[in-house]
């Protein structure tokens, strides 16, 4: 987890980090409806009580407009037709370095504006607003660093030379990781 986090901080992104699966949802509606959505779900595949996949077909069946991006070492075969029937933008495989999880990023902020416009909708990308076919990606200025950012990375001309890093100031991420989970299973092999 920690190392996610700190790759996110030189990055440059606003992260929220979750324990729980279970609460990435709410955390996601939460922030909408205070007009800070989130531009990116980053969670593992594994949690105690729940899944990642469940917890992204939660996050689809409710239509929020938010990228989706699995960060786990579980790359079968079996494995990936999951992730993306449950929705996932992405998959960031595990091991990864600050290069994977950049591109994972705008790619997966990339991936849900072409899932939702094949929907009939466009996302405004700087602030999950949703637009009607026809009106476009939409930029506030809140977001403007990053609407650049997903655009020039996008055609191309935003992508860090070898060896250099991106940086994405405005991106907002919760980080959903299970720690908290993983912690009480520890605890119960432990008091065995």
């Amino acid at each position: 987890r920690h190392f996610a986090e700190r790759l996110l901080d030189l990055l440059g992104c606003h992260c929220t980090a979750l324990d729980s699966g279970l609460d990435t949802v709410a955390e996601v509606e939460r922030a909408i409806a205070e007009g800070r959505p989130f531009d990116v779900v980053l969670m593992e595949s594994v949690f105690q009580h729940t899944s990642g996949v469940e917890v992204c077909e939660a996050l689809r069946a409710r239509c929020l407009p938010v990228a989706v991006v699995a960060m786990t070492g579980f790359l079968g075969s079996e494995d990936l037709a999951s992730y993306k029937r449950a929705g996932f933008n992405l998959v960031l495989a595990k091991p990864f370095g600050l290069n994977a999880m950049t591109s994972a990023l705008v790619e997966g902020v990339r991936l849900e504006q072409e899932r939702r416009e094949a929907e009939g909708a466009t996302v405004d990308v700087t602030s999950g607003d949703l637009a009607r076919s026809g009106q476009g990606l939409r930029s506030g200025p809140a977001g403007s660093a990053l609407a650049s950012a997903v655009r020039a990375a996008v055609s191309g001309h935003g992508q860090a030379p070898a060896g250099e890093v991106g940086h994405l100031p405005t991106m907002r991420i919760v980080f959903a990781d299970g720690e908290a989970d993983n912690r009480d299973i520890a605890q119960r092999v432990f008091d065995k």
